[in-house]
């Protein structure tokens, strides 16, 4: 059971590990670690757990990195000291805990997938007790407050996850600016830029590597520098927060208090190389599960005050007519036909095709290739079903 097992590699105690960011080399500048809390009389990490300064850090992407969405906002957020798993939860110890095993990718020592937002935070409670801590959350149908002051288990907010996963680091992601097989576990065949290099390769880091189809066990691949495996692919992982805009300057955020979607981080085994970026952010249905879908435990390392209650709100509304489009875009005819089969299987509903302004000349690949690497999108020619309908 490799998340309570002491395990060493390269001479780095990984899941007893308690040492300040100077020993792991890690830089100190403002977007690492400045203002560093310090550790002076916190206990010592339990086995399988990372204790982490925290500090002011810098979040988000710079808005020179390529494929960045408009979410990542860079911001500074100030953390406490806190304990993160060095292992994703593994399917035995799930199963040892919960009593059951949903993962389709089986094996003691696979990370456990196929998980709710709710079957993580139900299991962090459950192990809490078993091991005499008090539990962090309480659930009331789909509205789940965290007490603050709680020492049990805990999944990461998404600010002490990005904080976690960079571990100093200011590149796309915490091993460089290019996917890595040797060091992540992704869809192998979409590297980071590879859209952009489709047909005239002009970058060399962007190639196709090596692709598992599956997810792989905790401790097949390097940590990063702070010790933890399996940040960037394998499984995705949720994190407490609600799915919303970034607040600047705040200390320990846990995001919006009322949302539909939960965050999840890092990207899985099947996840192209850029949904595997470091600030890169996946929102989902908290209710929904998935094969690369999994978590990572968290504690205090001192403890909060209070609690911070988030309520479920789901803000879309259905009419009770509602009419439905089908509006595609398509140059080659296979997306064409996709929308006429969906049209004959949805009853009532309008196909509306989308053509551009100024159609493609010549090599549709190279031409469309070039738009993409100037970050330019073409005028579409948007039909008056489309601009004129209401909700």
């Amino acid at each position: 059971m490799k998340t309570m097992k002491s395990i060493i590699k390269g001479g780095l105690t990984a899941l007893s590990l308690s040492l300040p960011l100077w020993a792991l080399g890690t830089s100190a500048n403002a977007s690492a670690n400045a203002s560093a809390a310090p550790t002076d009389g916190i206990p010592a990490a339990e086995e399988g757990f990372v204790l982490l300064e925290g500090g002011t850090v810098t979040l988000g992407s710079p808005t020179g990195e390529r494929q960045r969405q408009a979410d990542e906002r860079q911001h500074q957020v100030t953390l406490r000291p806190f304990y993160v798993a060095t292992y994703e939860v593994t399917q035995e110890l799930y199963e040892e805990v919960m009593g059951n095993n949903p993962s389709l990718h089986q094996g003691d020592e696979l990370p456990v997938e196929n998980v709710s937002f709710y079957d993580a935070i139900n299991f962090c409670n459950a192990l809490s007790t078993q091991r005499g801590y008090t539990p962090v959350y309480t659930v009331k149908g789909m509205d789940v407050s965290v007490n603050l002051a709680a020492n049990g288990y805990r999944l990461l907010t998404e600010a002490e996850w990005e904080y976690a996963c960079r571990a100093g680091t200011t590149t796309v992601f915490n091993t460089g600016n290019q996917v890595d097989p040797d060091h992540m576990n992704y869809e192998g065949s979409y590297p980071y830029l590879i859209e952009e290099n489709y047909v005239n390769q002009k970058d060399p880091s962007v190639h196709a590597g090596l692709n598992r189809g599956e997810t792989i066990e905790e401790d097949e691949l390097p940590p990063n520098a702070f010790g933890l495996y399996n940040m960037h692919g394998n499984v995705s992982e949720w994190v407490f927060d609600y799915y919303g805009e970034y607040a600047d300057n705040v200390t320990n955020p846990h995001g919006p208090t009322t949302g539909s979607l939960r965050v999840n981080r890092g990207g899985g085994f099947n996840d192209f190389g850029k949904h595997l970026r470091s600030a890169y952010r996946s929102a989902t249905n908290p209710v929904d599960t998935d094969e690369n879908m999994g978590f990572r435990l968290a504690r205090n390392a001192v403890a909060g005050e209070g609690t911070f209650a988030t309520t479920y709100e789901q803000k879309a509304t259905i009419p009770q007519n509602p009419r439905i489009l089908i509006a595609y875009f398509s140059y080659t005819g296979n997306t064409e036909n996709a929308a006429h089969i969906m049209h004959e299987n949805l009853q009532g509903s309008t196909l509306v095709p989308i053509t551009m302004k100024n159609p493609y000349r010549g090599n549709i690949y190279e031409v469309s290739q070039i738009d993409l690497n100037a970050g330019t999108r073409p005028e579409l020619n948007m039909p008056q079903s489309i601009s004129t309908t209401s909700t």
